[in-house]
């Protein structure tokens, strides 16, 4: 037999995972440095100002999708944004390499590609030198 609930009763709150309550609080601190209200920054993702509210207080985690249109807008990758990789001191050349891409991000679309291009010429050295060292049947 069902129970029904009073009608004056509300459903439970949802509960607050960890992860999100840290990824909101690194959200909010970003959000409040670059002088943005949640409104503003609400409507440069396009998402209904309440539900970033609800990430920032860590009731809801967002998607993946808002998650890059967020980070777009600071000018970060994805993963400063988490929180096990926020806190975490990384290989110092990791840092400086997170670094300068995220100085990437600034360029103007041709400078852009000439990164691109200069990255492809690293690579290919690397596939070269590889392809050079693997013992040959």
């Amino acid at each position: 037999m069902n129970q029904l609930r009073p009608k004056s009763a509300r459903p439970p709150k949802p509960k607050k995972s960890q992860f999100a309550v840290q990824l909101g609080s690194q959200i909010r601190k970003l959000r409040t440095e670059r002088s943005y209200n949640q409104r503003d920054l609400a409507a440069l993702a396009n998402l209904p100002q309440p539900r970033l509210s609800s990430y920032e207080s860590g009731t809801h985690e967002p998607p993946l999708r808002s998650l890059i249109r967020i980070a777009r807008i600071f000018g970060l990758l994805v993963d400063s944004l988490l929180p096990e990789t926020a806190d975490l001191p990384p290989d110092p050349i990791d840092a400086q390499l997170l670094q300068e891409f995220r100085r990437v991000a600034a360029l103007d679309p041709e400078e852009k590609k000439a990164a691109i291009g200069l990255l492809a010429i690293v690579f290919g050295i690397r596939r070269f030198r590889q392809s050079r060292e693997e013992p040959k049947p």
